[in-house]
């Protein structure tokens, strides 16, 4: 259990690890004031591929200080954010470092409380990111204008095998916004819309992506309100 006060004394150890690549310190009680302390090393840690910080308390502050210094890891390829409190601000202080990590792979901010705003102040920046192969923003409130920003975003994010969307509340007219883009997404295999409150009109809407999408082996709609007959009507779409 690292607090901010412990944050800073590991912050001064890690100062002499510059070989280091993967560090996880999830699950911890660290917020803005450790998240800073931790910018102070990142920049040193080029070699760093592997960083995650979920289950935390880090805010707009702390990501700020930390974006500051990610941008020094260009070596990173999987980055956990999730479970913090980064709010739209957190997201917009974010987005500017994602097109200057080339390797990032996956990016997982779920469970942020970054609604549709928060989408929109990094959409610019992660449609820059050509490597992103699993984006992660569930359990954020995006609902359907966030659906839409989406939408534009992921045909230009040319390797994203995995999308998890889950709770939401993105809805039938959600759908409808994202499946104008998901047909573009040839590398997509596993798309998550559990929890969304989608009805047999939204089932309706995705059809067509299903069919554009032929690489998609997992679509989860757990949670949704649907029957059985809606998910028959996909089924029959592959």
């Amino acid at each position: 259990d690292i607090q901010d006060e412990d944050m800073e004394r590991l912050a001064k150890r890690l100062k002499g690890c510059n070989g280091l690549s993967v560090l996880n310190l999830s699950g911890n009680n660290i917020s803005d004031d450790g998240a800073s302390h931790l910018a102070t090393v990142l920049s040193s840690c080029t070699l760093l591929s592997h960083l995650s910080m979920g289950f935390n308390e880090i805010g707009a502050t702390g990501m700020a200080a930390m974006a500051r210094s990610l941008i020094h890891c260009t070596l990173l390829t999987r980055l956990e954010l999730n479970c913090n409190l980064l709010s739209p601000n957190g997201a917009e202080s974010l987005g500017p470092s994602l097109p200057l990590l080339p390797h990032l792979q996956h990016l997982d901010v779920s469970g942020n409380g970054l609604s549709a705003r928060g989408v929109e102040r990094m959409a610019a920046e992660l449609e820059q990111c050509k490597c992103l192969a699993h984006l992660d923003l569930g359990y954020n409130n995006i609902g359907s204008d966030g659906a839409r920003i989406l939408a534009k975003i992921i045909p230009q994010c040319w390797a994203l095998s995995h999308l998890e969307l889950n709770l939401n509340d993105i809805g039938d007219e959600g759908v409808e916004n994202l499946s104008q883009g998901l047909g573009h997404c040839t590398e997509l295999r596993h798309l998550d819309l559990r929890g969304n409150n989608i009805t047999a009109e939204g089932v309706g809407q995705l059809v067509s992506a299903v069919q554009a999408c032929t690489t998609l082996s997992l679509l989860n709609l757990g949670g949704n309100l649907l029957a059985a007959q809606d998910v028959h009507t996909l089924v029959q779409a592959r």
